[in-house]
């Protein structure tokens, strides 16, 4: 599942960064990953960062 997050990540981070409660629907759902084991922190936090690079 990493490789999916930081695929949609990649693909969407224009939008994403330029709409904050698509993004905040978007951590929420990584979260919901995280909580069942298929996603990890770092790819969690790689993921962040690729978004957070288009805010800046």
């Amino acid at each position: 599942m990493p490789w999916a997050c930081k695929a949609f990540s990649e693909l969407h981070a224009q939008l994403l960064a330029q709409n904050p409660s698509l993004l905040g629907c978007w951590r929420i759902f990584m979260i919901k990953l995280w909580n069942h084991n298929l996603l990890d922190a770092r790819s969690m936090n790689t993921c962040n960062m690729i978004i957070d690079n288009f805010k800046n």
